[in-house]
């Protein structure tokens, strides 16, 4: 089992070419997956959007064009946050783990998780956050290669 620090030593590492790497590793498909997964989630202009390991802001990228109220990203990787910033300048980040997520309660309509599920270190634990700062009938969608 992998720590936070290692998580995120290896994410400072990988950011410069994480988003070539998504692309070869799902062989391009990982653009469809995630417009498909936006459009289950039903993000529209009245959702506040969390993007949990948002990496470098692809998925959030994506749900801008649905004009959603806010959008914020989150991630263990600061160097990751930075290529964040510079994609989506406009949207805001912080920097935390997911099994510490430093929001209030009730506070998101929506969760997406793009590929992050995985290097979670203790996943009960970050799902247990999301559930927390869920609004009631709040809708999480987690997007992953393969079934955690």
């Amino acid at each position: 089992m992998r720590d936070n620090q290692q998580i995120k030593l290896m994410f400072d590492k990988i950011a410069y070419r994480y988003d070539i790497l998504n692309h070869i590793l799902s062989f391009g498909v990982d653009k469809y997956w995630r417009r498909k997964a936006i459009k289950l989630t039903n993000i529209s202009n009245n959702s506040l959007v969390l993007d949990l390991a948002c990496g470098s802001g692809d998925f959030s990228k994506v749900i801008l064009k649905y004009e959603p109220k806010f959008i914020v990203g989150i991630d263990v990787s600061k160097v990751m946050l930075g290529k964040f910033k510079r994609k989506l300048n406009s949207l805001s980040t912080i920097q935390a783990i997911a099994e510490a997520i430093p929001l209030k309660s009730n506070s998101f309509t929506n969760i997406i998780i793009a590929f992050g599920v995985r290097n979670f270190y203790n996943i009960n634990k970050a799902l247990k956050n999301c559930y927390d700062i869920l609004q009631f009938n709040g809708k999480l969608t987690i997007l992953e290669f393969q079934l955690p």
